[in-house]
């Protein structure tokens, strides 16, 4: 059968294929993301037992759906700007609205880069972290979104995505408080990878700081 979205018709797996993949993947200790763009898609998932879940319905999610991905703690990452250019971004918004104003929802920062009509920012998503922003979310819990949340929704929190003894100096200092306003974040200072610096803010792009 078919779905699809922007005025495409795309072909769909049946439900036993579905169901098998997810089997043999975790058979083989790999994690399953549903790539999502409907309601019905979302739901169909989730019964299917994927891990996390690429993209938010721009359909209106019903209430025990939301609590069903809540509750088997499955990550979601939004990834708004994309379905901009569709012209179904306030969907998705008022979605991940009413996920994060449900309650332990797991909300991690993801793109769509290159894909589709609504394009992602290069470098710093700043309109994807807007959108989280207005969608509820507060300063921090968007940056966490997009930093511990990330990571361990990755399944890299044992090496990066906080600033602990042991994990890797990634770390990025920008100009003003990113707190206040997210905007902060496009004006970077300081890029410092695994605990080197790659760029001190100063230094043109084609020639990093070593």
């Amino acid at each position: 059968f078919e779905d699809g979205y922007g005025g495409r018709r795309q072909p769909k797996m049946t439900e036993e294929e579905y169901r098998a993949a997810v089997r043999v993947a975790h058979e083989r200790g790999l994690k399953v993301v549903g790539h999502v763009t409907s309601s019905d898609n979302l739901a169909l998932l989730v019964k299917m037992g994927v891990d996390q879940v690429a993209h938010m319905p721009y359909e209106t999610v019903p209430k025990e759906l939301m609590k069903k991905v809540i509750a088997k703690k499955l990550p979601v990452m939004p990834t708004i700007t994309v379905f901009d250019g569709y012209g179904v971004a306030s969907g998705a918004k008022e979605n991940l609205a009413q996920f994060h104003k449900a309650g332990g929802a797991i909300i991690a920062l993801g793109d769509d880069f290159g894909g589709g009509a609504g394009r992602f920012d290069l470098g710093m998503p700043v309109r994807e972290l807007l959108w989280m922003k207005g969608a509820g979310m507060s300063e921090i819990e968007v940056i966490r979104s997009a930093t511990s949340v990330a990571a361990k929704v990755c399944g890299v929190s044992d090496l990066t995505g906080r600033i602990k003894p042991g994990l890797r100096a990634d770390l990025l200092a920008v100009r003003g408080n990113p707190l206040a306003d997210l905007k902060a974040l496009t004006d970077v200072r300081l890029v410092m990878r695994d605990g080197i610096v790659i760029n001190d803010g100063n230094a043109p792009e084609s020639e990093p700081v070593k």
